[in-house]
């Protein structure tokens, strides 16, 4: 065998054994120009799927539920296949104002924010997209907002601006209630707080307002976003994104290494459109990479 022949190939084994395997470069959704596109993590095959906000993109990365407007200012769920560009209308959720949909981690449920025409108030919806049925969740607690699932789907959880709430989903019961401030710390919580529960179970990922510096009060904004990151073992909150960056609406990534996030800066405020874009953040440290312009509200397939 020649020299040419042995070195043609030791690189098309090097090919091989560099490319990532299909599928392994997770889908992420986001919002961008009152719109919901799709894009691999590496930016290829970006594609808007649907007029809407709010997008979640399903744990396979087949389907991304979003939150659907209608022209008289109706809030209804809706989903939309990734590659047939197909839109269901959730029709079995009753009323016209609910949002935020958030998938379960098998990727049959939805968890929404919902509100109730008996109550008069905010409560959470679990929607089973197999039996098309709908179930409000531990209804005799309003005032609820920010659900999300446990890791493994056992569980959902929801605040009221004090407490953050454990809801037995099989039994559709209150599991546990604590202090939210045990969680969020001397940060200041909203109805729009998003939580983010990492693959193992261990950590949560959560965007909440703090005070502003000079940089951004100057701009007239007393109050910018961070993200913060809960240790669910040892009780410890710390912060991850620092002051030069308004952050928000944290995913973990499948490795649970890292997450994006949408975010701006002090530069960012003035300019023409959305001052948002998308970033990707390590946990190890060093500082947030952008990854596109102008996207806001992301998440992450596993």
């Amino acid at each position: 065998m020649s020299l040419k022949q042995m070195m043609f190939i030791f690189l098309s084994t090097l090919l091989v054994w560099n490319a990532p395997a299909y599928g392994s470069t997770p889908w992420i959704a986001f919002s961008q120009d009152g719109a919901v596109f799709v894009a691999q993590l590496d930016g290829q095959g970006k594609t808007k799927l649907a007029e809407g906000y709010d997008p979640e993109i399903s744990p396979d990365g087949k389907q991304v539920a979003f939150t659907a407007y209608s022209k008289e200012g109706d809030r209804t769920i809706a989903v939309v296949n990734r590659e047939t560009r197909n839109i269901k209308h959730v029709t079995t959720i009753p009323g016209k104002n609910s949002y935020g949909p958030r998938w379960s981690p098998e990727g049959s449920r939805l968890l929404v924010n919902h509100w109730d025409d008996v109550s008069m108030d905010w409560v959470i919806g679990l929607m089973d997209m197999e039996n098309d049925s709908f179930t409000v969740l531990i209804k005799d607690h309003t005032g609820l907002y920010s659900p999300f699932w446990s890791h493994d789907g056992r569980f959902a959880f929801a605040q009221d601006l004090e407490n953050l709430l454990k809801i037995d989903i099989s039994a559709n019961k209150l599991e546990e209630s604590r202090p939210l401030s045990d969680v969020i710390g001397e940060s200041f919580p909203s109805s729009a707080v998003h939580f983010s529960y990492s693959p193992d179970g261990e950590r949560l990922l959560f965007d909440c307002d703090v005070e502003a510096d000079k940089s951004w009060s100057s701009l007239g904004e007393p109050l910018i976003s961070a993200i913060f990151m809960f240790n669910l073992k040892d009780g410890k909150t710390v912060r991850l994104t620092d002051r030069t960056v308004c952050a928000t609406k944290p995913s973990w990534l499948p490795t649970g290494k890292s997450f994006i996030f949408s975010g701006y800066t002090p530069k960012d405020v003035n300019k023409k459109g959305s001052p948002f874009s998308l970033y990707l953040m390590d946990l190890n440290g060093g500082k947030p990479e952008l990854l596109l312009k102008g996207g806001s509200q992301p998440s992450s397939s596993r």
